[in-house]
């Protein structure tokens, strides 16, 4: 037996295979007035039929954040220690990403989507390469201080 997610209704015990009663788990009930809309947002978006899968647009921009941030290394001739731990943590992070979703994939990932879907999901995804762009290009301070490199590393190891 299970609670009500995110400890509403405690003390309400359900089987795990059966669907809340709403009248005792007010969140279930706000995600079910919700999931809708987000489902429409994340997925089907009109015009056009649903055409590739999510997870290939995540696994793109997670993947391609290293080859972005060693292309603008290279642009601006900007080899610092913060870019080389910059390029580090978030490589091997998209690396991860992607050989985690061959191995235990995400089946909401794997729902095709439309081409405005894609497009807002795309767009959102490019918002991961904003604090690379800013760091290599000078715009933001690319020689962290020790404490910084340590709390970016604890972080990252513990996600």
């Amino acid at each position: 037996k299970k609670s009500c997610p995110a400890g509403f209704g405690k003390g309400h015990a359900v089987p795990n295979n059966a669907i809340h009663n709403k009248k005792q788990c007010p969140f279930t009930r706000a995600m079910d007035s919700i999931n809708p809309i987000i489902d429409m947002i994340q997925f089907s978006i009109p015009p056009g039929p649903r055409f590739i899968p999510l997870n290939w647009l995540i696994n793109l921009h997670k993947f391609g954040c290293w080859i972005f941030v060693l292309v603008l290394m290279v642009y601006y001739d900007n080899f610092s220690i913060g870019a080389w731990i910059y390029i580090v943590l978030h490589g091997s992070y998209g690396l991860l990403w992607v050989l985690k979703d061959m191995i235990f994939p995400d089946q909401a990932f794997q729902t095709k989507v439309t081409l405005v879907s894609a497009a807002i999901a795309s767009c959102l995804l490019m918002l991961y390469f904003l604090p690379g762009y800013q760091m290599v290009s000078g715009i933001a301070d690319n020689h962290p201080s020790t404490d910084r490199i340590i709390v970016a590393f604890v972080c990252y190891f513990f996600g």
